[in-house]
């Protein structure tokens, strides 16, 4: 009798995690950063220009330089392996980051996108870009391979896959 009362429990479990999803880096990201269940309250927010969340420690990781072209001029960019972050080499002060395309990753508030739009004729991360208003470039590294990327209006470019992980929020 116990021993059926067990698997019963592991088999509504199992169902339970099949209903819901299975959580994942990137879901618990994007959890983080909903309002919260309980009360409903928006998610703190960092101080202005204050490193928090999965991209707080960027300074202290080594990027790759990674040399693209964008309408036919090098536009030099920062490669993130572990945050898969391709950011503009210009957003790098000396030790700091600090450009619009950071400001938006790191502390500015989700951009909500209702989950209608995502219907995969664009990426999500496009979508974001196109709701803050900025324009889309494409660009092509040495291997030839392609990346669409989010400009900025001081000039900062972040990858829109970096924007889908980092800056966006499904709405039902």
């Amino acid at each position: 009798m116990t021993l059926r009362v067990l698997a019963t429990g592991l088999v509504v479990g199992a169902f339970a995690v099949l209903l819901a999803g299975c959580p994942s880096k990137e879901g618990e990201q994007k959890d983080a950063q909903a309002p919260s269940a309980s009360t409903g309250a928006p998610p703190a927010m960092a101080a202005p220009g204050a490193a928090s969340g999965p991209l707080a420690k960027l300074e202290t990781e080594k990027p790759t330089p990674e040399p693209w072209t964008i309408d036919g001029q090098p536009a030099p960019f920062l490669y993130w392996g572990a945050e898969d972050l391709r950011l503009s080499a210009s957003c790098q002060k000396g030790q700091a980051l600090a450009c619009e395309a950071v400001r938006q990753l790191r502390v500015a508030a989700p951009v909500e996108i209702p989950r209608r739009f995502l219907d995969g004729r664009q990426s999500p991360g496009t979508k974001v870009c196109q709701k803050l208003g900025h324009p889309i470039l494409v660009g092509k590294n040495a291997m030839g391979a392609e990346d669409s990327f989010c400009r900025f209006p001081d000039g900062s470019m972040v990858s829109t896959g970096a924007l889908e992980r980092y800056a966006m929020r499904v709405m039902e």
